[in-house]
């Protein structure tokens, strides 16, 4: 049957169809790994690092059931995911499996509420950098103070947290001072600037909602574009 001059055969609009499908689903492709690369685009950062501060013959701070220690340190204008924590340790006098490292929100020049607990070794007993990761999404927020926290939770062991002889330090946020608790964290003394602990955290960018939103708008725009090519396509051949 002559359907007219202008009218395409079934096969010719199967081939159509399958060619707008495939430019569609090129399209979702396109969309899934602009957003993965705004995701990952910023990758690791270092918010401070104090481990190869200066320090002297037996700087370290003895964290036990009732003795905490603690140190601050402060983003600087970007929200990150907290990615890893690592400490300075020197060798521990009674090593038990007890060690726990938390983040933990700031209280006004000392630790406040508990954040996240990390996970790591609870028997940092060698003299070494040992590293703490989250099992958590945490997000630290721009400008704002934080504590890593060293406790022994059980038992009767006693760790050594090393700290520095200087305020030395690099990354893009700012080192703070130390604080320390001798009630097993009931309270806690306030801010010291002098000898830091030695430690490292390490975030990830969190993405500006604007980039994510600037990234769709756009592929969206291509999209709908692509679509009225087609559209146009289909009405002249038809």
């Amino acid at each position: 049957m002559i359907l007219g001059a202008r009218a395409i055969s079934g096969g010719g609009l199967e081939v159509i169809y399958q060619m707008k499908t495939l430019a569609q689903s090129r399209y979702v492709v396109s969309l899934a790994v602009a957003l993965s690369f705004v995701a990952s685009a910023h990758g690791q950062v270092l918010i401070v690092d104090n481990l190869a501060a200066s320090r002297s013959i037996s700087s370290s701070a003895s964290v036990f059931d009732t003795q905490w220690e603690a140190n601050k340190f402060v983003t600087d204008s970007h929200s990150y995911r907290l990615k890893s924590v690592s400490l300075l340790m020197d060798s521990a006098s009674i090593p038990a499996n007890s060690f726990q490292v938390e983040v933990r929100s700031d209280a006004g020049r000392q630790p406040g509420e508990v954040l996240a607990i990390l996970s790591g070794s609870s028997n940092p007993k060698i003299a070494d950098i040992y590293s703490y990761f989250t099992t958590s999404r945490v997000i630290l927020g721009p400008d704002t103070p934080y504590w890593i926290v060293a406790s022994v939770r059980t038992g009767n062991g006693e760790y050594s947290w090393n700290f520095a002889s200087d305020q030395s330090f690099v990354g893009v946020g700012q080192l703070g001072g130390w604080s320390e608790s001798i009630n097993g964290g009931a309270t806690w003394s306030d801010e010291e600037v002098a000898f830091p602990s030695q430690f490292s955290v390490v975030g990830e960018i969190v993405p500006e909602p604007s980039s994510c939103v600037l990234i769709v708008l756009g592929l969206a725009a291509i999209g709908f574009q692509k679509s009225s090519c087609f559209a146009r396509y289909l009405r002249t051949r038809n």
